[in-house]
C-alpha cells in the first residue's frame, strides 16, 4: 500500500539549508530528499522505516523545497508553477497514486483543493491531516477524513466543530543518533531556548513572559529564534500591514460579505483567521538577546550539548502538553524544564523524568536549584531519556497511526 507524506518547512530552514549546502540546489531529487531526511528536521524521513514494517511504500515530499521541488519536475518532464505549488503537489500526488494520503501543511490546501484530490486522484482512499497550531480553517478540515492532533485539547475541540480527530502526539527522531556528534558542553550550565517567540497575534506571549523575567533575572541564556532576522523597521512596517489587513477584513464581516470570499481575497484574506488585534512580532526587551535560528542536526546538537532546555508550550492549546520540545530535548539527554501542564504526567513524571515551573519565578528557582544541584540535574535528564526511549518514538507513534487509519471507514 502507497503512503504518502506531505510536508512543509520553514522559509529560515530552507534557506539556512540550501546555503550549506549549495551543491544539492541541483542535486537530484533523491539526493536532496536524502539529505534532508538526514538533518532530521521535524518529521522528515521517520515515516519511511517505521511504516515499512506494515506494509507500506512510503514516499515524502517537501511543497515548499523549491530546488527539490524543480528537480522533480525536471526528472518526470513536467513543468511548475513556482506560484501555485498546490497545483504541483497535485500532479505528483498523480503520479505516485498513494492510497493514504497525510498532509503535515494544512494551511497550505484549502477545501477545495482536497476535493480536487478526491476527483482526480482515485487511488486516494484516505485523506489525514495534521494540525498543531491554531492557524487552520475548520471547512477545509472537514473535507478530509480525519485529523490528526499533538493533545487530546485539540481533538476534542476539532471533534466539537463536527471535525474527526484523533491524538496523536509528537515523538522522538532516533535517526539523529547516526549524525550527533558526542556530549561536548563547552559551557558547563548552558541555559538554551530554540524555537519560536514573539508572534502578531500574541501566541507565544507566555514564552516572552519567562524569557524577560529571567533575562531581568540575569540569568544568561541562549536564545535561538526564527525572529531574529525580523529588523526593527520591517517589524513597524509588517506590523502595520497586518493591522490594516485584520482592520479590513472585520468591516467586510461586519458588512456580511460571505466568509468563504473573504478567506479567498488577496493579501488580506488570510487575516479571517487572526484571533486577536495584531501587535509587534518582536518585544523590544527580547530583540538584542536573540540569535540565529537553529534547525535539525544543529539544533539537537545544542540540545544535548546544553545544562538545561527551556520548554514553554503556546497559549492555544488550552492546558496541556504536547509539543515537538519534549521529546527532542529528552530524547538527545539533555534536562528539560517546561511548563507544568494538566496532562504533563501522560508523558513524564514531573520533577524526576523532566523538571516543571508554574509562573516565572518558580521557573528561576529551578534554575538556580539545577545549578546548584548538578549531579540531580544529570539524574533527571537520564531518566527523562529512558523514557522518552521507551515510550516516545516514532516506532510507538507508528502504532497508533495504524489504528487511526484502520479506524477510518
Amino acid at each position: 500500500m502507497k503512503f504518502l507524506y506531505l510536508t512543509q518547512i520553514y522559509s529560515a530552514y530552507n534557506d539556512l539549508f540550501y546555503s550549506r549546502c549549495p551543491k544539492l540546489i541541483e542535486a537530484s531529487f533523491e539526493e536532496q530528499r536524502i539529505s534532508f531526511a538526514k538533518d532530521a528536521f521535524s518529521w522528515n524521513g521517520v515515516w519511511e522505516s517505521v511504516l515499512e514494517p506494515y506494509g507500506f511504500e512510503v514516499t515524502q515530499i517537501i511543497c515548499n523545497a523549491l530546488p527539490m521541488q524543480k528537480a522533480w519536475a525536471k526528472e518526470n518532464d513536467c513543468a511548475i508553477d513556482e506560484k501555485n505549488l498546490p497545483k504541483f503537489t497535485l500532479e505528483q500526488i498523480k503520479f505516485f497514486q498513494p492510497e493514504i494520503l497525510f498532509a503535515g501543511v494544512p494551511r497550505s490546501f484549502d477545501r477545495h483543493w482536497i476535493k480536487k484530490v478526491r476527483e482526480e486522484c482515485p487511488s486516494v482512499k484516505k485523506i489525514l491531516f495534521y494540525v498543531g497550531t491554531s492557524s487552520f480553517d475548520a471547512s477545509t478540515l472537514r473535507e478530509c477524513d480525519s485529523v490528526l492532533v499533538p493533545t487530546k485539547w485539540w481533538r476534542d475541540e476539532f471533534i466539537s466543530k463536527g471535525i474527526s480527530s484523533y491524538f496523536l502526539p509528537h515523538a522522538f527522531n532516533k535517526n539523529v543518533f547516526k549524525f550527533l556528534a558526542p556530549n561536548n558542553r563547552v559551557k558547563p550550565q548552558k541555559i538554551t531556548f530554540s524555537g519560536s517567540i514573539g508572534g502578531y497575534n500574541g501566541e507565544h506571549e507566555s514564552r516572552e513572559k519567562i524569557l524577560k523575567f529571567l533575562i531581568e533575572k540575569e540569568i544568561q541564556l541562549e536564545l535561538n529564534s526564527p525572529t531574529h532576522g525580523v529588523s526593527q523597521l520591517n517589524d513597524l512596517f509588517q506590523t502595520f500591514g497586518r493591522k490594516v489587513a485584520y482592520i479590513l477584513i472585520k468591516v467586510l464581516q461586519i458588512m456580511g460579505l460571505n466568509n468563504d470570499l473573504v478567506r479567498g481575497l488577496p493579501v488580506i484574506g488570510r487575516a479571517n483567521r487572526w484571533r486577536k488585534f495584531p501587535r509587534r512580532l518582536v518585544d523590544p526587551l527580547l530583540r538584542p538577546y536573540l540569535k540565529p535560528p537553529i534547525f535539525g542536526m544543529e539544533m539537537y546538537q545544542l540540545l544535548q550539548n546544553s545544562f538545561v532546555t527551556l520548554n514553554s508550550h503556546i497559549s492555544e492549546v488550552g492546558n496541556q502538553a504536547g509539543n515537538c520540545r519534549l521529546f527532542e530535548a529528552t530524547g538527545v539527554g539533555t534536562c528539560l524544564l517546561t511548563d507544568a501542564r494538566s496532562n504533563l504526567s501522560d508523558f513524564f513524571e514531573p520533577d524526576y523524568e523532566v523538571v516543571t515551573y508554574d509562573s516565572p519565578a518558580e521557573c528561576f528557582e529551578k534554575i538556580n536549584y539545577l545549578k546548584e544541584n548538578p549531579s540531580e540535574r544529570d539524574k533527571i535528564a537520564e531518566r527523562g531519556r529512558k523514557r522518552t526511549l521507551l515510550d516516545h518514538t516514532f516506532e510507538q507513534r507508528s502504532k497508533s497511526l495504524m489504528e487511526v487509519i484502520s479506524s477510518i471507514n
